[in-house]
């Protein structure tokens, strides 16, 4: 019977074990590696995101304040708010594709401060219109009025200005409202971008 070379033995199944332990560590790497690339996919997915949503909020807030929000935050109390603005576009692009997002993220205060301003927004632009309708009745019957002016007449006339005297007051109100969850929102937003910004092991 030949002899066992135990040396020979004892070397290949060193360089087994040295094999399979490179083998599994290559793989661990690999894991590891792709693990890292998802997670920074992922970031600078939520990154490009957020920025979005920043700028679709810059973009609304310079439309509002032209179009309205520089007028009625300059409006004198207690006189009604003879003022047309036609806000009937969709105004939140951004926000309503990607609301499931939104409703995922990890930061409470950025995820309520997000919610919150759209929210507001939307019932901001809801006053407006509301305050459209009644400007478009007081029109009509202070017309109607001055075609006719018996005492019927001028007394809708007056109770519509009154109406919408009282509704300035809830405007002004919403205003005030909107601008404070309008730089809450944008602080955090600008907050979370800044943070996510942070090159990654994979970028760096």
């Amino acid at each position: 019977m030949a002899e066992v070379d135990w040396v020979t033995v004892g070397a290949g199944f060193v360089g087994a074990l040295i094999g399979g332990g490179a083998t599994l560590l290559g793989v661990r790497w690999q894991l590891r590696s792709a693990a890292m690339e998802q997670a920074d996919k992922e970031r600078r997915q939520k990154l490009a995101i957020l920025k979005a949503i920043q700028s679709e909020l810059e973009q609304l807030w310079s439309i509002y304040m032209d179009g309205v929000g520089n007028v009625i935050a300059t409006h004198p109390d207690g006189q009604a708010f003879h003022y047309y603005w036609p806000a009937y576009s969709n105004y939140f692009t951004v926000y309503s594709s990607n609301a499931a997002f939104v409703g995922h993220l990890e930061n409470d205060a950025l995820r309520k401060a997000i919610v919150r301003v759209y929210t507001m927004a939307k019932g901001a632009i809801d006053s407006f219109r509301m305050n459209n309708g009644l400007e478009e009745r007081f029109s009509n019957l202070n017309a109607m009025a001055h075609r006719d002016p018996n005492p019927v007449n001028q007394e809708l006339a007056r109770a519509a200005s009154k109406m919408m005297e009282d509704y300035a007051a809830t405007l002004k109100a919403v205003h005030a409202d909107l601008l404070g969850a309008w730089t809450e929102a944008f602080d955090q937003l600008q907050a979370a971008v800044d943070n996510d910004q942070t090159p990654s092991p994979m970028t760096a």
